[in-house]
């Protein structure tokens, strides 16, 4: 189960009759200033006192030129793990030079934990000094919506549309609407619109517009307030006006309840929402500040496919690990299933690399703990800490590699999170239980079987009956240790000629030593060390 975005909102709102330049009172998007002017002499004046403007300063203060670079990323389909990929290489472009980054949006949405993830990260680069541009070429719906909030600036084609966000479950390949089960569609909605509102306020735009974009029943109204304001409100914010003596007079009506808000271009500038209008990437420069910059585009690579390949496997391959690495404890020495289990894990964090959700204390985390269950299996067995603390750790940096940075600095983060670890619990329980049925079921298939020796006894020639090849070991059976058990190797038991793999019991037991069966596991004895008898 996950929780994604309808892709087809049936959104409607009344549309305006009056454009901005029309409505009473002067209403302005926030890319005009009445104080511009002052704003440009204060800063030249500034400049000459001052130590310089950083990079994204003087960009917007006008200054640039043919040798000015723009970093432009282009965001078209559904939102997928390779365009977090994409996001970040843009953003580190622009964080190495140009300071400024354009992010061209076409999407119809994608996954929850998605939008949240590429909108922090947005979120991040604006707190790095990286002045981020949203462009809405084409529409901007769903999880698009919130990037698009997440920039400091927002701009428009003609044709551009954003809005429509409401959030749908995607169970067993079908798209469900969680306004089904009212107690789920009340906790999601409350979570997903505080997102939407915390983002929006973060840069002055009308919180009205983002809640209404997320939950059908808020209902948006543009209202004049007795000094003459206009303001975008809900409809409980003007009801709420209006039963105080009037405070409130309804202008427009942008969004009814039961309608989600979605919005063209045009209607975005007029209620406040984008700064401007916008139909290529040529006026986009000139709106902002940046006539004659050179546009470097990041183009989406090879990378990005692969780690959203890889993000598509990620449980399967921490399953088929975590399979391996039990199939390793039960195997003498080191072989073949360790170095699956390692390789599983490594692509699983690498896609999560690639990403850029994994860093360095992700991958130290896994590798130590693999190290700290080495060290109980091989030099410690019978101590429980270093295995106990090294599983936690390889879990802990395996679930925590989904995350990314800030994932728990928000509410709506920490409930992700906790169904992340939830779902990661759950995959590491049926990893544990396909283990265990595979390792009774498998010997038993013609396959697997005809690997495995098994049968009492086999005729020797002449008549004289023949010992048995491989036969189960016996409780209270005495034996020679051949090789150190740490804790599994191999003994040869007083009646038998052949090797015999067994585990020890407790702590390791060296070569040598003479060992007792207390136990056993199919083929396989567990033994422990016979005290030294006196002389």
């Amino acid at each position: 189960m996950r929780l994604a975005w309808n892709r087809n909102p049936r959104a409607s709102y009344k549309r305006p009759v009056e454009n901005s330049s029309s409505l009473p009172g002067g209403f302005r998007p926030r890319a005009r200033r009445r104080f511009g002017a002052w704003a440009s002499a204060v800063a030249v004046a500034c400049a000459f006192v001052a130590s310089p403007l950083p990079a994204a300063a003087q960009l917007t203060a006008g200054r640039a030129s043919a040798a000015t670079e723009i970093v432009h990323v282009k965001i078209s389909g559904p939102l997928d793990v390779g365009t977090q990929s994409l996001m970040r290489r843009g953003i580190e472009r622009a964080k190495a030079g140009p300071h400024a980054l354009i992010v061209e949006l076409d999407t119809p949405g994608g996954e929850m934990e998605l939008m949240f993830k590429l909108a922090t990260q947005l979120a991040d680069a604006n707190k790095d000094g990286v002045l981020t541009i949203a462009w809405i070429h084409d529409h901007a719906y769903s999880a698009g919506a919130l990037v698009a909030l997440s920039c400091e600036r927002i701009y428009s084609s003609a044709q551009g549309a954003i809005g429509a966000a409401a959030v749908v479950e995607v169970r067993d390949g079908q798209v469900h609407s969680i306004e089904d089960d009212p107690g789920k569609a009340a906790k999601v909605n409350a979570a997903v619109r505080s997102a939407f509102r915390a983002f929006a306020e973060s840069h002055h735009r009308p919180a009205a517009l983002a809640e209404g974009m997320v939950d059908r029943m808020v209902g948006v109204k543009q209202v004049r307030t007795k000094d003459g304001e206009l303001r975008v409100v809900t409809q409980s914010e003007f009801e709420d006006g209006t039963a105080r003596a009037g405070e409130m007079q309804l202008v427009h009506t942008i969004a009814e309840r039961g309608n989600l808000v979605a919005l063209s271009g045009s209607q975005a500038v007029m209620f406040g929402l984008a700064d401007g209008v916008a139909d290529s990437l040529q006026d986009l420069l000139g709106m902002v500040g940046f006539a004659g910059a050179n546009i470097v585009s990041v183009e989406r690579a090879r990378s990005e496919d692969l780690a959203t390949w890889l993000s598509s496997v990620y449980y399967v391959l921490i399953g088929l690990g975590l399979m391996a690495l039990i199939a390793e404890f039960k195997s003498p020495g080191f072989g073949l299933a360790g170095a699956i289990a390692i390789a599983c894990f490594a692509l699983a964090l690498f896609g999560e690399y690639l990403v850029g959700l994994a860093d360095v204390p992700h991958l130290v985390a896994v590798g130590l703990g693999l190290v700290l269950v080495a060290v109980e299996l091989f030099l410690m067995p019978g101590a429980v800490w270093p295995g106990a603390i090294g599983a936690a750790l390889v879990f802990g940096g395996l679930a925590f590699a989904q995350m990314g940075p800030g994932f728990l600095t928000s509410p709506f983060g920490r409930e992700l999170a906790l169904d992340n670890a939830l779902e990661f619990l759950l995959g590491l329980l049926v990893a544990v239980c396909a283990a265990g049925v595979l390792s009774r079921w498998l010997p038993k298939t013609p396959l697997v079987g005809r690997l495995v020796l098994t049968g009492p006894s086999l005729p020797v020639p002449g008549g004289a009956p023949a010992r048995e090849l491989v036969r189960a070991p016996q409780l209270g059976e005495r034996g020679l240790a051949l090789t150190p058990l740490r804790p599994v190797g191999k003994v040869r038991l007083a009646d038998q000629a052949d090797e015999v793999e067994a585990r020890a019991s407790g702590v390791a037991i060296d070569a040598g030593a003479r060992v007792k069966v207390v136990a056993v596991e199919g083929l396989r004895a567990v033994v422990e060390q016979e005290a030294e008898r006196g002389a």
